[in-house]
């Protein structure tokens, strides 16, 4: 993942699992790019689409997306290309 970084924006999945967004790739349609950790996989580097998806995951991992700082790095993401 080839990813501009930004200031991190700590938020949670919709499962309340911590989220850090430390990224943005406006050339892949999952342009947010950051870490969650799950008691499953523990920390890992995903990637969720404007929508706040998750590509492969399920429903609990997908993200929050009422956060306005969150909203905000969505806003930065259409600025620089993401759709």
């Amino acid at each position: 993942m080839a990813a501009i970084l930004i200031e991190p924006v700590s938020t949670q999945s919709v499962g309340s699992y911590p989220v850090e967004i430390i990224g943005i790739d406006p050339t892949s349609h999952d342009c947010l790019i950051g870490d969650i950790t799950t008691p499953g996989k523990g920390k890992t580097r995903e990637a969720w689409n404007l929508g706040g998806l998750m590509r492969g995951g399920s429903a609990p991992v997908n993200l929050d997306m009422r956060s306005d700082d969150l909203q905000a790095a969505v806003e930065l993401a259409k600025h620089l290309g993401a759709a």
